[in-house]
């Protein structure tokens, strides 16, 4: 990417619903894949993302910094209080690296578990719609699932909860 394109990228904004994606391998049930609808308001540096309510039975919030194409923050995860896990906070770091056209980002986040030992996964971001608005918002007030193939309806717990 030339100095015009770079320039052109970092003026851009990542506001909008993303579908949220991060995975890990739980020690009771496997591989999981969580997915979140998530809106992602972008001022400057900062950028907030925060889980649409009815995209997961879990609350997710991150916050990030951006510098040129990395984001670099904290995420945490409320988890069902009606669950397993009975409404436990788990929280970690996460870094990503959004793709030159704006419209995905991929990195890793790294938390703890239940048992206390720091485990670490990938996780993604993809652009939706530009819009953020609350007729938007309700659109997307529904169970988020993966783009590929494999079980979307099968619910595991967040990253810490394994």
């Amino acid at each position: 990417m030339g100095p015009r394109e770079w320039w052109r990228f970092r003026s851009s904004g990542l506001s909008g619903v993303w579908l949220s994606r991060y995975a890990y391998v739980s020690t009771s049930m496997g591989p999981i894949d969580r997915c979140h609808h998530v809106v992602v308001r972008s001022r400057g540096v900062r950028v907030e993302i925060r889980s649409i309510p009815g995209s997961n039975d879990s609350r997710l919030e991150l916050r990030l910094t951006r510098d040129g194409r990395a984001l670099t923050g904290t995420w945490t995860e409320y988890t069902a209080v009606d669950g397993h896990y009975r409404g436990a906070r788990y929280h970690g770091a996460i870094q990503l690296v959004v793709d030159p056209t704006g419209r995905s980002a991929r990195g890793r986040w790294v938390g703890y578990d239940r048992s206390g030992e720091v485990d670490s996964g990938p996780w993604e971001l993809t652009l939706l719609t530009t819009g953020s608005g609350p007729g938007v918002v309700r659109e997307h007030a529904r169970p988020a699932t993966p783009r590929s193939s494999g079980d979307a309806s099968r619910k595991g717990p967040s990253p810490g909860e394994r």
